[in-house]
Parts: structure tokens; sequence; C-alpha cells
């Protein structure tokens, strides 16, 4: 097991199938033959891949436009949301993805629960996601360099290359084993329980009492994060999204537990609501993407919620 995602994987499939089609010149005359509308063709296809991964169309098309701004043409929005629908079509279709949230949450938060509070902490989860973010972008890079390096040396040695990303995977077992069931159980689980329970299942060396479970998360998201740099970097397919999601969600739960402690018991702070923000704003601050809000609100399902206008306000301030 590692840390990685198949978001990223699948975007690369949708992309090289485009390309692949784009090359077509007996069956595509027009399109082979157009640059331009090969990129067309391109993001199309990542809007596609986007929507049939998450069950996120409309995010699916916003994300496609951002990963592909400095090509990007307001006129091509069109085609984006209608291979991002096909792309839902088929996922809801074939894997049922509009039967159930991706992340089911019934946490709420009103606009009304006091409005000063909520919006102070939420603007600090945003810059402290912001900032945690660009550390995680700089750490990658510098372990991207130390496995480049590695592996090139041992270009010729493949079982060396393997050996090493069977070490990296067994080590990573051994981790997540020892942190108990939000890392020994799926990412998607793990999010839901950070979302959905009152009570974490943290490892059995934590403390029981609410300042050593902060201490705990504080632990368990640093170390998720590092787990992640260390997996994406290895010389085999990976996505991002998915990890560094669960790393916003302990990120954020912490957070919320944090600020529960400081403030108070009170009706109007919830923890688990932090887990959700702190997931989006974390996200948007590694891969730098506002667009990840849309995606996110679409995920949880929770246009009911009164999420979406806190969470926009933490991925800007994440931005």
């Amino acid at each position: 097991r590692l840390s990685v995602g198949r978001l990223g994987p699948f975007i690369h499939f949708s992309a090289i199938i485009a390309a692949q089609v784009s090359q077509l010149r007996s069956v595509f005359p027009r399109l082979a033959s157009s640059p331009k509308l090969q990129i067309q063709a391109m993001s199309a296809a990542a809007a596609a891949g986007v929507s049939a991964t998450t069950g996120s169309p409309l995010g699916g098309a916003l994300l496609a436009m951002e990963l592909t701004g400095l090509f990007f043409f307001v006129h091509w929005i069109p085609t984006a949301l209608y291979s991002a629908i096909a792309g839902y079509l088929l996922g809801a279709r074939l894997l049922r993805l509009d039967e159930l949230a991706y992340f089911h949450t019934s946490v709420h938060l009103s606009l009304r629960s006091n409005e000063l509070g909520t919006v102070v902490l939420v603007v600090i989860l945003g810059g402290v996601c912001g900032v945690a973010g660009a550390c995680g972008v700089k750490l990658a890079l510098r372990v991207s360099r130390f496995i480049r390096r590695l592996t090139t040396r041992w270009h010729h040695k493949p079982l060396r290359i393997a050996a090493f990303v069977a070490v990296v995977c067994a080590v990573h077992n051994l981790v997540d084993e020892g942190l108990g069931d939000l890392f020994s159980s799926s990412q998607r689980v793990a999010v839901i329980s950070l979302f959905e329970s009152k009570t974490l299942p943290l490892p059995f060396l934590c403390s029981p009492s609410s300042t050593g479970g902060v201490v705990c998360l504080t632990g368990m998201a640093l170390i998720k994060l590092l787990l992640t740099v260390v997996s994406v970097m290895l010389p085999i397919p990976a996505g991002v999204f998915m990890p560094v999601f669960v790393s916003g969600a302990l990120l954020g739960r912490m957070y919320g537990e944090l600020a529960a402690v400081l403030v108070g018991p009170t009706k109007w702070l919830d923890p688990r609501v932090y887990a959700v923000i702190g997931s989006a704003a974390l996200t948007v601050g590694v891969l730098h993407t506002v667009s990840i809000a849309v995606v996110i609100l679409e995920l949880i399902g929770s246009h009911s919620h009164g999420l979406g206008p806190w969470l926009v306000l933490s991925c800007l301030v994440s931005y």
C-alpha cells in the first residue's frame, strides 16, 4: 500500500487517448492537421477523466480549464462541459457514481453561525493549509531530485529499482499498521471517518485527552504528508489528489479539535466541519487550482449543508 491516488493517472490516460485519436488522419483529418484542436481535444479528455473518476462533471470541466489554462480558450467551455457530462454518465452507468456522494457527510455550517468567529477560523485554516501545501511541494522537489539521481544511477539495473520500491512499500505498510484504522483502512474510509465520526480511532499510544488527540492528529497529518511525498516521487504511476485530500482532512480535524479546546464547547464549532474545509484548502495549496473547491462540493454532496461559502473562502486564502 502506498499514499497515491488515481485521479492523476486517469487524467493522463484520457489525454493519451485524445492525443492518439488526434493522429488518425484518415478518420479525423481536420483534427490531425490542427494543433489548436488537438489541445482542445486533450482538455476535453481531461475533463472527462476527472468526471468519470470522481463523479464531478462541473468541477471536472473547471479543473480541465485550469490545468490547460495557458492554452485554454473561453469558447472551449461547452466542449469541456459536454465531455465531463459524458464521462459522468459513463461513470454513473458502470460505477453508480450517482447513487451516493463519494465522501458522504452530514455536517452543517450555517452562514448565521457566529459569522465573525467562523470567518477568522476559516481564514486562519486557509493560510495554514496554503503554507503547508507550499512546504510540501518544496519537499517533494527535493525528494524528487534525490530519487531521480538514484534511479538514474540504476538505469540499467531494474531489479534494484524494483527492490527500492518494494522496501518503501514495506516501510509504508508498517507505518500504516502502527497508526491504526485511519491509516490502515482505505483512504476513502479514512476521509469519511474524519468527516463523520465525533470520536476518532486514534493509535493506542495517543492520550485519550483532548490535548493528546490534537498532538496525535498533528503528528499523523505530518506523517501522511511525508508518506505522500515519498510515494508520489517513486518511479511508478501515481496521483496526488487523494493522499493530499486525506492529509488536509487530518490537518483540518486537528485544527478543529484545537479550536474546540481553546474556545470551549459551543454549538457553532464542530471539528468535523474543519476537516472538510481543511481537505479542500490543502489540496488547493498543493495543486494551486481553485476549482478544487467545486470538485469537493460535488464529492461531498453538500449543496444544502451551508459549506460552500466557507470552502471557497478557505480555498482562496490557501491559493
